[in-house]
């Protein structure tokens, strides 16, 4: 894995365009520059140019980020974020504990072991669908394409859930109110982080629907 002094070539070609914002869930939910890529690049630039070690606040914008990879499709310069975030991780390791998170966590083993102990199928459907997809799901289950469906990317990482829990907890009610926007009869997965996310933004909302893992 490089190091951050590698990137600072690709840091510099930010060109401002705040493209990243756009497609950003993280920011999405902040509506704060600094958690978007091109805000976290500002920071990291004048970092380097006043040869400084990163703050706090700059650690923490840069553990906001859920590696979606939605902001390297939209760069006009390519940039690959997930990859420099990876580099700041390396040489400036940083992370916090939380009792919220440790709830989160144990919400996914079960749903880990909900699922090992029952085995799922694809249903006989014949209702409105939405599937949610993993930000790096590339297969989505043939058996859908006989039926009306609509993907929403999901996946928050636990790790996040830990560093920022209201954020993740915000993130998750956004994210609850976009798949409910579809009027879905039943939602299908076969993401547990996926099905974890739903599960706690339906619960803030005081809301129920269907949800299906299948394997």
């Amino acid at each position: 894995m490089k190091n951050l002094d590698f990137f600072k070539n690709d840091i510099k070609k930010c060109s401002r365009c705040g493209l990243c914002q756009a497609v950003c869930p993280v920011y999405k939910a902040t509506k704060n520059d600094c958690t978007s890529p091109r805000g976290k690049f500002i920071l990291i630039n004048e970092m380097f140019k006043n040869n400084l070690k990163p703050s706090d606040k700059l650690k923490n914008y840069m553990k906001m980020c859920i590696n979606c990879k939605k902001c390297v499709d939209y760069c006009p310069s390519k940039i690959n974020t997930p990859k420099i975030n990876e580099a700041f991780f390396k040489d400036y390791n940083y992370f916090k504990f939380n009792f919220w998170g440790i709830l989160i966590f144990i919400k996914f083993i079960l749903n880990v072991f909900e699922n090992i102990l029952i085995k799922k199928k694809l249903p006989v459907l014949t209702s409105k669908i939405v599937y949610l997809a993993h930000y790096e799901e590339n297969n989505i289950p043939k058996n859908l394409n006989e039926y009306e469906y609509k993907i929403v990317n999901c996946g928050i990482p636990l790790r996040f859930a830990f560093l920022y829990p209201d954020l993740y907890k915000k993130m998750s009610k956004i994210f609850a109110q976009e798949v409910l926007e579809n009027k879905p009869d039943i939602v299908i997965t076969k993401n547990l982080l996926c099905k974890t996310q739903l599960q706690t933004g339906l619960k803030l909302l005081n809301s129920k629907i269907k949800i299906h893992y299948i394997k």
